[in-house]
């Protein structure tokens, strides 16, 4: 699944990666973007992880 991510990435210059759902396949994104040299989509992906832990953050706060 990650490496097909990466072709797709590649190809289209666009990353679809929904950490929240899938931590796992975000972190083996991110581990073959660093094998492969792919530098813009490991940021891209660590960006999203990133955000989706501030949004969970924030939903948990607003909760209390």
């Amino acid at each position: 699944k990650a490496f097909r991510t990466l072709i797709k990435y590649l190809l289209t210059d666009a990353v679809e990666v929904d950490p929240p759902a899938d931590v796992q396949h975000a972190f083996d994104v991110i581990k073959l973007a660093d094998k492969y040299d792919v530098q813009r989509l490991g940021l891209l992906v660590t960006k999203a992880m990133a955000d989706a832990v501030r949004a969970e953050r924030q939903e948990v706060l607003q909760n209390k």
